[in-house]
């Protein structure tokens, strides 16, 4: 990178940032683009979808899905990005069938029906 803004827009979160890039890479000089800066990748956790995520006696959970009950079930969340978040807690792991959609005040144990998979 040969230049990054310290001004950062308010409104969307976004700095200018000016990038020497190979003459074949299909860019204009002066294009804007939207990117992603990485700047560190971490493997081995697990994320759901921030709205499967709620608060409920003032911790967060997931509701996990076992049979044809939604339990609730307390996590740690850690870093998010975009609309996933990282999760840890007892009994959840890759694979577990969580509520994704309409988690918000669902009962600690309710019946529910899987509409998709």
């Amino acid at each position: 990178m040969s230049f990054i803004s310290p001004l950062v827009d308010q409104r969307t979160g976004s700095v200018l940032v000016r990038v020497a890039l190979p003459e074949d890479s299909g860019l204009r000089s002066g294009q804007f683009v939207r990117a992603r800066i990485v700047t560190e990748e971490l493997t081995g956790r697990l994320v759901v979808p921030r709205d499967s995520v709620v608060k409920a006696d003032d911790e967060e959970v997931i509701y996990v899905v076992e049979g044809d009950k939604a339990l609730q079930t307390p996590v740690k969340t850690g870093v998010h990005d975009g609309n996933m978040i990282e999760v840890e807690g007892e009994g959840v792991e890759e694979g577990t069938a969580i509520v994704t959609v309409g988690a918000y005040g669902l009962p600690k144990e309710t019946k529910v029906k899987i509409a998709n998979q």
